[in-house]
């Protein structure tokens, strides 16, 4: 008689340790070490890891694994400042808030890169996701689905 009770204990306790191990929708912040590339991956609502740390002279580059959205790396105006180069064409244009990459497809689409390399500091940025295909960004480029927030530090 008393393994019932024994064994009602035994399944509680790895019912509870199984628990705390299952992964939770949190993630712990980025601590990854600086190196000269860093390759941000996209999602549908991830974005990894969430502060790429680049060497001086580094650069930084985005991959798109949502399997729903389009994706673009959305920077502010103070960007310009951080610039080691004028131009920022032909894979980021200017807008009125900032600058905003090209559309980053999925699917085995190519990588898109930062224009060159930023100065010192540390710069907050966004992935915005859109829905629709290519010949819906024109329109959609402004209006996106989810936002996601991001960091770049060049120490």
């Amino acid at each position: 008689m008393q393994t019932r009770p024994l064994a009602i204990a035994l399944c509680f306790a790895i019912a509870t340790a199984v628990s705390y191990a299952t992964p939770s929708a949190s993630r712990e912040p980025s601590t990854n070490k600086p190196r000269k590339h860093v390759v941000v991956q996209f999602s549908n609502a991830h974005v990894h890891p969430e502060i790429a740390r680049v060497t001086p002279g580094g650069n930084v580059a985005w991959v798109n694994y949502s399997t729903d959205y389009v994706g673009s790396a959305v920077f502010p105006a103070s960007l310009a400042a951080a610039l080691t180069c004028k131009e920022t064409r032909p894979l980021f244009m200017k807008t009125g808030a900032g600058y905003q990459s090209i559309p980053i497809t999925g699917e085995g689409g190519e990588a898109v890169t930062l224009p060159c390399p930023l100065k010192p500091g540390s710069y907050d940025y966004e992935i915005h996701l859109f829905q629709g295909g290519m010949g819906d960004m024109g329109a959609g480029m402004g209006n996106p689905v989810h936002q996601l927030p991001a960091k770049i530090v060049v120490e």
